[in-house]
């Protein structure tokens, strides 16, 4: 019998073992305690909320800084409103719908069957969504509380409010991290990448994508039809930089060009 244990009753959620043996503070990395409608870390005792199932997983420094307006990239994340499963329209369409199904090529060779996948700036669930359809274990993060609440996914996929600088993930506690078109909306991507290697197990996989400096990326906001393109932060790549970045963090990884050329994917073992 799976082990659960209650947490948020308006929102009936209750979380599995496996939920609490990833989850982590994102100040400490310590585990966190389910106790009535919040989790607690056990070991700086700091307490974070739990809406409609849903933990906030933000440190409260963090956030802290985002009130005061002190972190106008984050906060912009906070509250946009895109469903990138079913907003795009036309050229976006064909553009999000083959990049999902090129990045899966690579995702579903690597899968780690029986262990846990992180879907980092999981959105609505471009990704996710193939991840709970084989019925694969995963924990899905975002900034947006609204785009998570777009995602069902249950009983494989759990969910957490986080900051991709500061994952709420234990050490070592997932088999593959995937960060798919969230490294260009970084101001530091470097302390992000270090993330996923901290939490990541040896032998492990991290996958991911970012943008190309294809010159068609400067007709953005004329093709686009759903999608305002109005982000505050949001860097294009050449090959040779996310080659380095990875080498920045001591990894060397395989870069492949998808998606006509306009993006760059990633696939590095830990």
């Amino acid at each position: 019998m799976i082990q659960t244990y209650p947490v948020d009753s308006a929102g009936g959620h209750s979380f599995e073992r496996w939920h609490l043996d990833v989850f982590g503070c994102p100040g400490c990395k310590s585990n966190l305690v389910p106790m009535d409608s919040v989790l607690k870390c056990e070991s700086c005792g700091t307490v974070y909320s739990v809406l409609n199932g849903i933990p906030a997983l933000i440190s409260p420094d963090t956030a802290l800084e985002m009130t005061a307006g002190h972190l106008p990239v984050k906060e912009f994340y906070l509250f946009e409103r895109y469903d990138w499963t079913k907003d795009p329209k036309g050229l976006e369409y064909i553009y999000h719908h083959t990049r999902r199904a090129e990045t899966w090529h690579y995702i579903e060779k690597l899968l780690p069957r029986d262990g846990i996948v992180l879907d980092i700036g999981c959105g609505t669930g471009l990704i996710t969504h193939r991840l709970a359809t084989i019925r694969q274990k995963a924990v899905a993060l975002d900034m947006n509380l609204w785009a998570l609440n777009q995602m069902n996914g249950k009983p494989y996929i759990v969910k957490a409010q986080a900051d991709a600088e500061m994952l709420p993930v234990q050490d070592s506690s997932v088999d593959m991290v995937i960060a798919t078109e969230v490294v260009e909306h970084l101001e530091n991507p470097e302390t992000t990448l270090q993330e996923m290697l901290r939490v990541c197990r040896p032998g492990g996989w991290l996958v991911g994508s970012v943008p190309s400096t294809n010159s068609i990326w400067k007709m953005r906001q004329h093709l686009s039809m759903t999608c305002a393109g109005n982000e505050p932060f949001h860097r294009n790549f050449t090959r040779n930089e996310i080659t380095d970045l990875w080498h920045r963090v001591g990894y060397d990884g395989q870069i492949h060009g998808i998606c006509f050329g306009l993006n760059w994917l990633w696939t590095v073992q830990k």
